[in-house]
Formats: structure tokens, sequence, C-alpha cells
């Protein structure tokens, strides 16, 4: 009896030792999530593949307590954090700012005036530098204002 005792004792203290440490191992996990850290699921990732190691667990906690916290909606999803980049529709997310063209308003005689020209040779030249138009499309689109003043 002392025996069958004695190896449900041992039995209880190793599953309560399993879980602490399984929960201890996942903490930095855990503090992400519940923070809602914008990269919360890059930290679960390195916590299961490197958290062994004590530096992929210090990291890990680290990264999860000094991480940016995300503005989520008001359903409770961010759709910007970690996997949700991957899952959300591409439209929604935009890469790079869409330029949107200012509508030109016209003088008296229904052309725009040379401030106004001006102003849109300038963006022209910065849609240029920045690589959102080619050489071509610029000189074209810079000869179609001179020619509307």
């Amino acid at each position: 009896m002392d025996l069958i005792f004695a190896y449900l004792l041992y039995f209880l203290i190793a599953t309560i030792v399993l879980i602490a440490s399984i929960w201890l191992g996942l903490l930095p996990s855990f503090v992400a999530f519940r923070r809602r850290t914008h990269d919360r699921w890059f930290i679960l990732a390195l916590n299961v593949f490197a958290g062994a190691t004590v530096i992929g667990w210090v990291v890990a906690l680290v990264w999860a307590y000094r991480g940016r916290v995300s503005a989520q909606q008001a359903d409770g999803h961010d759709p910007q954090a970690g996997i949700g980049l991957l899952l959300n529709d591409v439209r929604q997310l935009p890469l790079f700012p869409q330029p949107r063209p200012e509508p030109m308003t016209s003088s008296a005689n229904g052309s725009p005036t040379f401030g106004q020209a001006a102003d849109a040779i300038e963006r022209l030249v910065t849609l240029h530098t920045q690589g959102y138009i080619t050489a071509e499309e610029f000189v074209k689109l810079k000869a179609e204002v001179i020619g509307k003043v």
C-alpha cells in the first residue's frame, strides 16, 4: 500500500512540475498575447523553436514586454499583427501609399494658372524621384501640364 501511495505521490509531483515548466517555458508567449503585442505570433514562434535555450527564452520575454502594442478593431481583431498580415486581403494593406492627384482648378479662361502648373510639375518631379513614374511618363505628363497653361 505504501508503494502505491509513493508512486501516486511521485506521479502527482511529476505532473505538477511538468505543467509548471510548460507554463514557465511559454511565459513570453502568454505575456505577448495578453498585452496584444504587435508581433505576438513571431514571439510565439521564437518561444517554441528557440525557447529551450536560455537566450531564446530571454529574448522572447523581453520582446513580449517591450514590443509595440497594437491598436485593435472593435471586434478585437488586429488586422496588422503577425499572421494577420498573411490572412488579410492585400487590398486592405497597401505596401506603398497611393498618390492621389489633386484636381487642378482653372482660371477664368479654363486653363490652370502658372502657380498650379508649377505645383503639378513639382508633384511629378517627386513621383519621378520616388520611382512611381518612369522618365518617359514624366516627360509626357510634364508636356501635358505645360500644354494646358
